[in-house]
């Protein structure tokens, strides 16, 4: 986390002229040297020394106006970012454009916990409400229960350099690798 208003970029502290409830929850670098920050309360920013680029309640964007908790973030290779709001899906920032993602478009829940992408540029989506999501750019293929995860309460996925993908549950750890979903007994 970054906290209290500085942002360290490598040589020097920057600082952010938040609001009062301030508090970074996600970080990463695009390929171009960006910096993207998601927040408690205060949306999204991408910085750079050239000009900073906020998402926030004061773009009269829907999403960004009713829902304050910015987590996660990912930026793939191509500088897409994906990140979501509490209860709000899967957002996409790509080419200068946002869309949001939800369960009518086949995402398996709204709260979305973690993301990852493998190798092979799969999304993987843990969701706290719907089970384990993977996106292929295209369509979204829903894992939960019913094919072996313990619970559909997702937190953290990760994916190795092998393409297994390591699932975190709020009833114990699954490894998928990409035929057979299996409960690892700690």
């Amino acid at each position: 986390y970054v906290y209290k208003r500085q942002l360290f970029d490598g040589t020097s502290f920057l600082n952010v002229q938040p609001g009062e409830e301030f508090l970074f929850t996600g970080i990463d670098i695009d390929k171009n040297g960006s910096v993207w920050l998601t927040s408690w309360h205060e949306g999204v920013y991408r910085y750079d020394p050239e000009k900073t680029l906020h998402f926030g309640s004061k773009d009269n964007i829907k999403i960004f106006y009713d829902y304050g908790v910015f987590r996660p973030l990912l930026l793939d290779k191509y500088g897409t970012a994906w990140f979501s709001a509490h209860g709000t899906g899967l957002l996409r920032f790509k080419n200068g454009i946002m869309r949001q993602f939800t369960m009518e478009d086949g995402l398996a829940g709204s709260n979305i916990q973690d993301i990852r992408q493998g190798k092979n540029e799969i999304l993987w989506i843990a969701t706290w409400d719907g089970g384990l999501s993977s996106f292929d750019g295209e369509a979204f293929t829903n894992y939960t229960v019913d094919d072996g995860l313990p619970t559909n309460q997702v937190r953290q996925v990760h994916v190795d350099d092998e393409g297994i993908v390591w699932i975190g549950t709020s009833e114990g750890m699954c490894r998928f690798d990409g035929k057979e979903l299996s409960l690892i007994h700690i």
